[in-house]
């Protein structure tokens, strides 16, 4: 009985910190943008998509990146590629090239690593 009452416990205590775990790697969410419109990608998406949301709206470029899930952080994206550019993916360099990010080596990390690249 003792036995049961103690991993009760130990499962209870464990539980949240897998799951902070979990949202610790996934804290970003897919974003894409193009001109000045920032548009949130679903996690299965990838560059393609973004590429055809620049299509279709006329654009010549656009930018692959990354926002935090609560929506209040820092946005980070790729330098612009423009719509002929094959095999546009997200790295931490390309992140890191865009010297307008704000972002730590550790936030490029992370978004590389939502898109799937590091």
């Amino acid at each position: 009985m003792e036995r049961i009452a103690i991993v009760s416990i130990l499962t209870a205590l464990l539980v949240p910190f897998t799951a902070a775990r979990a949202t610790e790697d996934g804290d970003y969410k897919k974003i894409c943008r193009v001109s000045e419109n920032l548009k949130v990608l679903a996690d299965s998406n990838d560059a393609n998509s973004c590429r055809q949301i620049a299509v279709g709206s006329q654009a010549q470029e656009y930018q692959i990146g990354c926002r935090d899930r609560d929506n209040n952080g820092t946005i980070i994206v790729t330098t612009p590629f423009g719509i002929t550019d094959k095999a546009a993916r997200v790295t931490t360099s390309k992140l890191a090239a865009n010297t307008q990010n704000t972002a730590t080596p550790e936030q490029f990390a992370k978004c590389a690593k939502a898109w799937g690249s590091r």
